[in-house]
């Protein structure tokens, strides 16, 4: 006769064999998933692409933090782009450049360095093509978090030694700011704004340390094991993607990327305008001391330009998010130190509604960076910029 305790006993030991057999289970499903998704792989090898990068592209320097490798090719995938990126010898995104030309210097993060576009598409290869054979275009457009602070240091240390008769700044209103606070912990200024990053005396310096970097590391790509998980990530974002375009907006909502479009500005942004206010002075200084022509170009975010994504940003941050509110305190930044400014905000604003273009935009679906047809239209908007002041006339307004 069993007792209460025997079959709580039995009871017990049971349930510990269903669980048993329930993990057992698990694990059998996982690697039949992950069979039938290698055996799916054999047929399809570009099934597993939500992002890929089959080799490294950036590399840290002592003189402006992050620059490319030279003489790289690397292929970047994601869930919306396939893009091919080469450098040349100088690392620079693009072809050899012909120093013997009238050129233009373009100096930003990686919005001009044309993250997510092959070189063909990125807005540099845009602006060569439109400008025309007499012109050289310059791009020290780097990925990697490149601020005001980063780009006064690039010119300071690799762009001048080119002699450049027009160097154009870009900038970025939601990176810009707090890649100027975080040049701090970088090791590229001290807590009082002072410069404390290394300096070059000329370009063999600089071609020197391009020349004893390692060679960039292959990545794997769809290897290893439980490349299923890689799949159901991929079906996730896919799904992402998909409800984006449903509600028409981006989902990403970072408080950061909201706070700079707040009236009520946060320490880190007044600290962040403070110190693009100090590189833009001292490069403004900088760029004339060598005899070129400097204007500032106000680059039109995808958050600026998503009424949704405003609105909905706005009931999170409880206020009324002001779009052209970056905009209107960086022109009068340069109002005060005599900087030639070209402000694309309203002029996205126009093309977006006059095109009647719906989400997207001019950027990609998965990626906060412009697509091959906004980096078109960013190219004609800047190169009929510079020949309405002359610029591009032996760099005379």
């Amino acid at each position: 006769m069993k007792t209460p305790e025997t079959s709580k006993k039995n009871s017990n030991s049971t349930r510990k064999t269903k669980f048993a057999a329930f993990g057992v289970g698990i694990v059998f499903a996982f690697i039949l998933l992950e069979v039938m998704t290698r055996l799916l792989l054999v047929v399809n090898p570009d099934l597993i692409s939500f992002e890929e990068q089959d080799k490294e592209f950036l590399v840290e320097n002592p003189y402006w933090k992050i620059w490319h490798y030279p003489n790289n090719q690397v292929r970047h995938q994601k869930a919306c782009f396939d893009a091919a990126y080469s450098t040349n010898s100088w690392g620079m995104k693009g072809d050899e450049v012909d120093t013997s030309k009238f050129s233009i210097a373009l100096i930003g993060d990686s919005y001009i360095e044309g993250y997510g576009e092959s070189n063909e598409t990125s807005m540099a290869y845009y602006l060569d093509s439109l400008t025309g054979a007499d012109i050289e275009i310059l791009n020290f457009g780097t990925s990697g978090g490149f601020g005001t602070v980063h780009q006064y240091a690039i010119y300071e240390n690799f762009a001048k030694y080119f002699k450049p008769d027009v160097v154009a700044l870009f900038f970025l209103s939601y990176n810009d700011l707090y890649d100027n606070v975080n040049a701090i912990s970088e090791g590229l200024l001290d807590e009082d704004y002072n410069y404390t990053f290394q300096r070059t005396s000329n370009l063999n310096e600089v071609e020197q340390m391009l020349n004893s970097m390692p060679e960039p590391e292959e990545r794997e790509t769809r290897k290893g094991w439980f490349v299923s998980l890689k799949l159901i990530g991929k079906g996730i974002k896919s799904l992402e993607v998909a409800a984006q375009y449903m509600i028409n907006t981006r989902v990403e909502m970072k408080g950061a990327l909201g706070e700079v479009l707040n009236p009520q500005q946060t320490e880190t942004l007044t600290k962040g305008y403070e110190i693009f206010n100090q590189s833009l002075k001292d490069l403004k200084e900088a760029i004339e001391r060598d005899g070129s022509k400097f204007v500032l170009v106000q680059i039109p975010t995808p958050y600026q330009v998503d009424e949704n994504w405003l609105n909905i940003n706005g009931r999170k941050l409880d206020a009324e998010l002001r779009p052209d509110l970056p905009n209107e305190k960086v022109n009068a930044i340069a109002s005060e130190l005599d900087i030639e400014v070209l402000d694309l905000l309203p002029a996205a604003q126009a093309y977006i509604k006059q095109e009647e273009l719906s989400y997207p935009y001019l950027y990609h679906p998965c990626d906060a960076h412009m697509s091959g047809e906004g980096n078109f239209w960013f190219a004609t908007q800047v190169n009929n910029y510079l020949e309405s002041k002359g610029l591009m006339n032996n760099g005379v307004y």
